[in-house]
């Protein structure tokens, strides 16, 4: 399982390191437009709520099942979720700005 985190504050969280599921921390700028988390083996979309600029997120080749957690994303214009385990399309309907 991939393990990762959007801060606000700027103050990284320690994951714990004998925690087996946690296997990545990836700390992501709050202020990007553009997120590339690629082949990253990530299996729940989680942990965006602070990206609220971005206008890409690309999340392709990951284990990824279902499309969750994005509503805060309001600025979101492309979402690239190809080559991932998803078999329904579904909770897209707060991102009004995807083309």
């Amino acid at each position: 399982m991939m393990v990762w985190t959007a801060l606000d504050n700027g103050d990284p969280e320690t994951p714990d390191p004998d925690d087996d599921e946690c296997e990545d921390l990836v700390i992501l700028d709050p202020n990007a437009v553009d997120v590339d988390l690629n082949h990253r083996r990530i299996d729940k979309i989680k942990n965006l709520e602070s990206l609220r600029c971005v206008e890409t997120l690309c999340l392709r080749w990951n284990l990824i099942k279902k499309i969750e957690n994005l509503h805060t994303l309001t600025m979101l214009k492309e979402l690239e979720l190809y080559d991932n385990q998803i078999t329904v399309i579904e909770n897209l309907s707060a991102l009004v700005n995807l083309e």
